[in-house]
Order: structure tokens, then C-alpha cells, then sequence
């Protein structure tokens, strides 16, 4: 299996056609359901897609919407699951440096 086959990303896909294909971009913008369809799958009507491109003087900043009432998100999961922020990281380490440097100050002669 290839690493393309692996690590397939549909909207990858779509997006880098969609910057070398003029063609494949009026069609993206003109019926964004299908195109997203044709990719991903049924999609749902009910959900509006809107396709925006970044110009020289216009950057297209997206947020994710929030999880939905009582879901935990994935980094809250990763959290629960035993993992770690960055300040908890720093803070393990500043901690160990500490015991390494007292063990080593008390075992001097």
C-alpha cells in the first residue's frame, strides 16, 4: 500500500485541485455539495457549505464550531487519557531538574 492510499485527505484533495484547476474550482463554488459528494460520501443537505478563497488583501481565518453540549473535545479526551499540556510539561521537567540537582548536592563530599 502506498503512503497516498494511507494517509488519504479528501479536502486536501480538493483544495490542491481546486488552486491548479480552474475548472475544477467553478464547480467547487458553483454546487459544493456535489463536489464535497463526490469525495467524502453522502453529505447533508441540511448543512450549508460555503467555499471562500484567501485573496492578497483577505485571509479566511476557520474555527471549528464547538463540540456539542456534553461532548468532550479530543484535546480534553487526550487530557482524561493520561496526557499532558505544554505547562504541564515544563513543570514535570523544571520539577525533575530540581530532584537532580538536590540528589546531586547531597551525595557530594
Amino acid at each position: 500500500m502506498n503512503s497516498r492510499a494511507k494517509h488519504h485527505d479528501p479536502l486536501a484533495e480538493i483544495r490542491q485541485r481546486a488552486r491548479t484547476e480552474p475548472e475544477f474550482s467553478r464547480r467547487l463554488h458553483s454546487d459544493p455539495h456535489a463536489v464535497i459528494e463526490q469525495y467524502m460520501g453522502q453529505t447533508d443537505s441540511e448543512v450549508e457549505i460555503r467555499v471562500v478563497q484567501d485573496t492578497p488583501d483577505t485571509l479566511y481565518l476557520h474555527l471549528p464550531s464547538p463540540p456539542p453540549e456534553g461532548e468532550i473535545t479530543d484535546q480534553d479526551l487526550t487530557y482524561a487519557q493520561g496526557g499532558t499540556t505544554t505547562l504541564c510539561s515544563a513543570l514535570i521537567v523544571t520539577v525533575i531538574s530540581a530532584i537532580s540537582v538536590s540528589a546531586h548536592q547531597t551525595t557530594e563530599p
